[in-house]
């Protein structure tokens, strides 16, 4: 499933992040170990190489791993693949961008099926969730949906606003099969700010050959 398990994910980042800021260094005499993708904040330009696409990560951002953990080795690391990136703004919004299968037999029925996820996750939580909009939309010049959705965040008690673009991937011979999206998470009072970030991101996006 597409979008936004990073609620789940979040509290595991800020833990990451205040343990590795305060790190001490190793000895010289220690050889340097092997960090993996899941280790290490993508600042700038991101090109995904198991999906085919790049983003511009927007500046003073930082993006985060946002698969499934890594298997570091003594001189290696084996990841499953990259998903896309989980971008945090401040303690109540980020972005992302989130590569997902199609599963199923239509591309409608796959957004369709996404938005009732988004709508499903936000109701077990008891936050009220509506779909504000719906409109056609582009991403990396192909043809997708734009969903908006509102709700009441249940820890914070403030009116949300979870802005999602879903679109399948070109026609070639390098994707296929799955669903690409970039989302927005924000407080309602400060998505008219926000969304220039969402912007940045969506004009950034290009699709691109996979080895």
């Amino acid at each position: 499933m597409i979008v936004t398990r990073t609620i789940l994910l979040l509290s595991f980042w800020i833990s990451f992040l205040g343990g590795f800021c305060c790190a001490q260094p190793r000895h010289k005499a220690i050889k340097a170990q092997v960090r993996c993708p899941d280790e290490i904040a993508t600042i700038g330009y991101y090109r995904n190489y198991s999906y085919g696409f790049s983003v511009s990560i927007p500046r003073g951002l930082k993006g985060f791993w946002n698969s499934t953990p890594c298997v570091k080795e003594k001189q290696d690391c084996v990841c499953m693949g990259d998903h896309g990136r989980f971008i945090p703004i401040d303690e109540n919004s980020y972005l992302q961008v989130f590569v997902g299968v199609q599963t199923s037999e239509t591309i409608r029925e796959s957004i369709d099926e996404e938005a009732g996820f988004v709508l499903g996750t936000h109701e077990e939580k008891k936050e009220r969730p509506e779909v504000v909009s719906r409109a056609p939309s582009r991403l990396g010049g192909v043809s997708g949906r734009r969903i908006k959705f509102k709700y009441q965040d249940a820890k914070t008690g403030e009116a949300m606003l979870e802005d999602i673009i879903i679109s399948p991937p070109p026609v070639d011979r390098y994707h296929g099969g799955f669903l690409y999206s970039v989302t927005l998470s924000t407080p309602e009072k400060l998505y008219a700010k926000r969304k220039a970030l969402f912007y940045s991101i969506v004009r950034s996006w290009r699709f691109r050959s996979t080895p």
